[in-house]
C-alpha cells in the first residue's frame, strides 16, 4: 500500500509540474500561468526578455510561474484613455479576470494530477482497482497542494521583490505606482511654467543679440528614458522658440518593450521635423516604430538634409539586439572606423554628425562643424580642431527613475544655431543656448554662447 501512495504522489507532482501550464489575458496582456516544483515557494512574474520579478509568497516548495506572451497595445490604450474617468470599474474587471484565470489553473493542477496518479498506477501495470485508487491519491494531492498554496500566499512579499536579468537595474518599477507617479502631474504643471519663464528670458535675450532670418534653430535632445515630461518640455520649446527641426541622440526608452512605444507616440504630435539616432537603451522593436511614425526619421548610416542643414545619424552598436549593455570597446572602434571611412567616402560632407555614446567620434574632430552626442546624461559643450562636441545631458531627466532620484538631475537640452552653408560650404555654428530646468530645486538656468568664426576653423 505504502508503494501504492508513493507511486501515485510522486506521479501527481510530475505532471503538475510538466503539464500544468493554462493561457490567460489580463488587460490586453496575453499571459501563461504555470505552477511548477521548486526549492522555495515563489511567484515569478516573467517579462522577456527584460528578466525576472519573483517574491516569497508562500510556504509550499512550488513557484507560480507569470510570464507574460504578447502585449496587446490596442486595449492598453483603451484602458489608459478610460481609465480617469472609469478607473474603479475597470481596475474591478482586470481584478475578476485574473481571479478567474487563478481558478482554471488551479482546476488544471487538479485534474493533472489526478491524470498524473491515474497514469502512475497503469505504468506500474496495477489493476484496475488499484488503478484509481491511485487516481484518487492523485486528486487529493493536488487539492492538498492547491489549499496549501492560497492558504499560506502572502501578496505583502511583493513589497520586497527580487530581481533578475535586465530588472536587476530597475527596482523602481514596483515602487513606481506607490511613489513616481504622483510626481509626473505637478511636474508637468512645474514644467509649463518653467518653459514660459524660459521664453520671457529668450526673448529678452534675443532683443540684445538678434539672430538673422536665415538662421537654422535646431534642437538637440537626448536620454529621455520613458519620461513623458520631456515630450511636453521639448514641444513647448520647440513652438516658443521657433525650432526648425530635432535631433534625438538616442535612449528614448529604458528596455525597448512594446509597452514604451505608448510613450513614444507622442513624437508624432511634434511640430517639426524629428530625427532620431537609436541608443543602447533602444530595442529594434521600438526602432521599428519609429520608422512608421509619421514625421519621424530614423538615422543609421545615412544622411538626410533639413532646412539646409545636412544631419548623418549612426545607431549605437547595443541597439542591434535587446539586452541593454553599453557597446563595448571593439564594437565602438568598428563604428569610430567605419564613420571615419564614411566621411573620406562620401561625396556630400554632413554639417553634423549625430551618435548615442561619444567615444564613437573619439578622433572625429576637425572633420565636421558640429558633433552631437548624449549617453552620459551630462551636458557639455567641447571646442577641437574647430568641431563643437555637443552634449544635451538628459532631456528626461534620467527618465522616471529621475522622479525618485534623491540627487537634482535637471531636463536639460541645447538649441543651436546654424548659418546655412553658402554654395559647396558647412554650415557654420555661431551660438547655442543650453536650457536646464531642476527637477527638485525648482529652477532654471538658461546660457547663451557665441562662437567666431576664427573658433569654426578646421586645422
Amino acid at each position: 500500500m505504502l508503494n501504492l501512495v508513493a507511486v501515485s504522489i510522486v506521479g501527481a507532482l510530475i505532471f503538475v509540474h510538466f503539464f500544468s501550464a493554462v493561457s490567460a489575458s489580463l488587460g490586453g496582456i496575453d499571459l501563461l500561468l504555470k505552477l511548477e516544483l521548486y526549492t522555495r515557494g515563489l511567484t515569478s512574474i516573467v517579462i522577456p526578455p527584460l528578466g525576472v520579478v519573483s517574491a516569497r509568497t508562500h510556504s509550499v516548495p512550488v513557484r507560480i510561474s507569470i510570464v507574460v506572451r504578447e502585449i496587446n497595445l490596442d486595449y492598453i490604450r483603451f484602458f489608459l484613455d478610460n481609465a480617469v474617468h472609469n478607473k474603479a470599474e475597470l481596475m474591478e474587471l482586470i481584478k475578476s479576470e485574473f481571479i478567474k484565470d487563478l481558478r482554471q489553473l488551479a482546476l488544471k493542477v487538479i485534474l493533472i494530477g489526478m491524470l498524473g496518479g491515474l497514469v502512475s498506477g497503469a505504468v506500474m501495470r496495477f489493476d484496475r482497482k488499484r488503478i484509481a485508487i491511485c487516481a484518487l491519491i492523485g486528486f487529493i494531492t493536488s487539492v492538498t497542494l492547491i489549499g496549501a498554496v492560497f492558504t499560506t500566499y502572502n501578496t505583502d512579499a511583493f513589497k520586497n521583490p527580487e530581481y533578475s536579468g535586465n530588472l536587476k537595474a530597475a527596482p523602481w518599477i514596483i515602487n513606481l505606482a506607490n511613489n513616481g507617479l504622483s510626481k509626473l502631474n505637478e511636474l508637468n504643471r512645474y514644467m509649463r511654467v518653467m518653459s514660459d519663464n524660459i521664453s520671457t528670458v529668450f526673448s529678452r535675450m534675443n532683443a540684445l543679440n538678434p539672430m538673422d532670418d536665415d538662421v537654422v534653430k535646431v534642437l538637440h535632445v537626448s536620454d529621455i528614458h520613458n519620461n513623458p515630461i520631456a515630450y511636453n518640455f521639448i514641444e513647448r520649446i520647440t513652438k516658443n522658440f521657433s525650432v526648425d527641426f530635432i535631433i534625438d541622440t538616442g535612449d528614448i526608452t529604458d528596455f525597448g518593450t512594446p509597452v514604451e512605444e505608448l510613450i513614444t507616440e507622442s513624437l508624432s504630435k511634434m511640430p517639426v521635423e524629428y530625427l532620431f539616432i537609436a541608443g543602447n537603451h533602444d530595442s529594434p522593436g521600438i526602432i521599428d516604430s519609429l520608422h512608421k511614425m509619421p514625421g519621424v526619421t530614423v538615422l543609421d548610416g545615412e544622411i538626410t538634409e533639413v532646412k539646409g542643414i545636412k544631419v548623418a545619424g549612426w545607431a549605437d552598436p547595443s541597439s542591434k539586439g535587446n539586452e541593454i549593455n553599453s557597446a563595448g570597446d571593439r564594437e565602438i572602434l568598428e563604428l569610430n572606423l567605419s564613420i571615419r571611412k564614411w566621411l573620406t567616402e562620401t561625396s556630400v560632407s554632413p554639417d553634423i554628425i549625430a551618435v548615442h555614446n561619444p567615444k564613437v567620434t573619439n578622433s572625429l574632430t576637425g572633420l565636421v562643424p558640429v558633433i552631437l552626442n548624449g549617453h552620459t546624461h551630462r551636458s557639455s559643450i567641447i571646442e577641437e580642431k574647430g568641431t563643437f562636441m555637443i552634449n544635451a545631458g538628459s532631456t528626461g531627466a534620467a527618465g522616471i527613475r529621475g522622479l525618485q532620484s534623491e540627487s537634482d538631475i535637471p531636463y536639460s537640452a541645447v538649441l543651436l544655431y546654424l548659418e546655412k552653408p553658402a554654395g559647396t560650404g558647412k554650415a557654420r555654428l555661431i551660438a547655442v543656448d543650453v536650457i536646464k530646468v531642476s527637477n527638485l530645486k525648482k529652477g532654471f538656468q538658461v546660457e547663451r554662447m557665441f562662437f567666431t568664426e576664427e573658433e569654426q576653423k578646421f586645422e
